[in-house]
This record gives structure tokens, sequence and C-alpha cells, in this order.
């Protein structure tokens, strides 16, 4: 190799590792040459797994897929986080929606922010988020219905597979919140491919999709990919890590609002 491409390499690998991603224009244009001669280092550095390929550039290498834990484990991590972006999306619910939520402990923490709105229709997988909706249907907290779809109950206490997902498209929606493993530029992902053909056979159906996710999800990949960022009208985090600048210039340039709920402010002892 010659001295010239380790020096580019070197300052490739210098800029991915000090800010989590590297342009390859942004650093043609610093170091003087084509984009072409970066994205050539760029795909060695990939293929030596030092980089992998991400939007317009490349991110630092990451070995590891995150998967999800075992309900029972997930119920009791990160609640004040959950909180906090259950309150924020609650308040998009408004009088005589038909809402859509797909399953999860994320999902189940929206549910029970769920307040003060009237004739509404809340449409779920999950028998534990439809239960804490109903229970606020017979206290008076809200009014309206709850719709359970049908279909084989798995581990997360949720229905999914083909039932499911053919029931599902018989509906039409004006929200839906959707949950996920991981988010990163490349996709929105999950561990599990039933739960992603149902979240995808809800977005399909609804006007406005709203993802929600936990900070720590951010920039992380998981096994199946089945949603794209520009896919949501509005993301919606907690303030616990900090979003890397090339998500939040994405999601600018693609119209895609980000809400990042501060944990203080909902933050329960």
């Amino acid at each position: 190799m010659s001295a010239k491409k380790q020096q580019r390499q070197n300052y490739i690998m210098q800029v991915a590792n000090e800010l989590g991603y590297v342009s390859k224009e942004k650093v043609a244009e610093e170091l003087e040459t084509s984009v072409e001669t970066i994205r050539r280092d760029i795909n060695e550095l990939c293929e030596k797994k030092l980089l992998q390929r991400a939007l317009g550039g490349a991110q630092p290498y990451k070995t590891t897929v995150r998967h999800d834990a075992l309900y029972i484990n997930r119920v009791h991590q990160n609640k004040n986080e959950r909180l906090s972006i259950g309150e924020a999306a609650s308040g998009l619910i408004r009088d005589g929606m038909i809402i859509a939520f797909d399953s999860g402990t994320s999902i189940q923490s929206l549910a029970s922010s769920v307040a003060n709105v009237h004739n509404v229709t809340l449409v779920t997988d999950s028998l534990p988020t439809a239960i804490i909706l109903y229970n606020k249907i017979e206290t008076g907290q809200i009014s309206g219905r709850v719709i359970v779809i049908g279909g084989e109950m798995n581990h997360d206490r949720c229905t999914a597979g083909a039932m499911a997902d053919d029931e599902i498209d018989r509906y039409h929606f004006d929200l839906a919140f959707i949950s996920c493993t991981s988010l990163s530029l490349q996709c929105v992902s999950s561990f599990n491919l039933d739960l992603c053909h149902f979240s995808r056979h809800i977005m399909k159906n609804s006007i406005e999709n709203v993802l929600i996710a936990e900070s720590e999800k951010v920039d992380t990949n998981s096994l199946y990919g089945f949603a794209n960022l520009s896919d949501f009208r509005r993301i919606i985090v907690d303030d616990r890590h900090p979003i890397p600048r090339p998500i939040l210039d994405y999601l600018a340039k693609c119209g895609t609002e980000l809400t990042v709920a501060k944990l203080g402010k909902y933050e329960k002892t």
C-alpha cells in the first residue's frame, strides 16, 4: 500500500471513530481528492471489517447484532425511558381517531399513558396492551373500544403470523405506533420476523406512522429490517443517549420529525 493511501485510510478511520460516521464527499473535499478514490478506500476498509457501509459513507464496524431479551426481563428494563416516550407519544392521540399499536414493552408504556381522549378505536395484536387500554375505558379515563387482532399467541403475549397479517389488512388507521429492536441509517429492524411482517402490514394501512424506541436502540442493527427511517412521520426517543449527527441530518433531509422525550420530566421513583 502506498504511503498516500495509508494516510487517507488512517484519516478516514480517525473521522469514523471520532464522529461515528464518515462522509465520502466531505473527506474527498478535505483531502482534495476524488470521491471515487475515497469510495475505493472505504470499500477496502469495509472488506477488512474496519468499517461498514452507511448512507453516503461509512461507520465503524459493529460485530454484534442486537436482539431482544426475554419478555419477562424487558418489562423491568428502561422503565423511566419508556415512560417518557409513552407520555410524549400519547399526546398525538386525538378524539375519534382509529389507532393501531404493534407489540412490545414500549407500546405498553404508551398504552399506560393514554388519557382524556374520547370515541377512539384502538387496535392491537398485544394482549397486555389491549388489557391496559380496556381498563382505561372501564375506569372512564378514555372512551371508545379496543379490538384485538386474532391469531396464535407467541412468547411476547401477542398474536403473529399469517392469520394476524390477513386480519390487520382489513383495517385502516389514522395513526400507527410502531416499536423496534434497532434503528439505524440502514433500516429499522427487529429480531422477530413475524412481528416485522405484522408491523409492515399496519404501516401500509395507516395515514401516519410513528416509531417509538429507547435511545439505546439508535445506531444499532438487528436481524430483520422491516422499514426505513423515512417511512415514519415522527420518531420518538428518550434523551438518555445522544442521537448521532448523520441520523439527525438524514431525518431532516427526509422530513421525519424527531421528538426527544426529556427523561427528567416524566421520571418517577
